[in-house]
């Protein structure tokens, strides 16, 4: 089994995007949880104060990083 390295997502969902696709986008990739929530709550308080409370949200969700690959397909 390949090593596998944790990280956290920075993410933004947009309410006024026209699909899912758009709607959801990474920001940011950090090492650890702390990092993660620093930024997210920095993103929101700027779109706070911009008065752009409705139009996104940023939140951080884990991830697995495998620097070798995940070793499927021969990879």
């Amino acid at each position: 089994m390949n090593p596998k390295v944790q990280l956290h997502a920075v993410v933004r969902h947009s309410d006024f995007a026209k699909s899912i696709e758009d709607a959801i986008s990474i920001v940011a990739v950090v090492p650890t949880r702390n990092e993660a929530l620093s930024e997210v709550e920095r993103l929101n308080a700027i779109r706070e104060r911009e008065g752009k409370d409705g139009a996104c949200r940023y939140f951080w969700l884990p991830a697995n990083y495998f620097p070798d690959g995940r070793g499927i397909h021969g990879t």
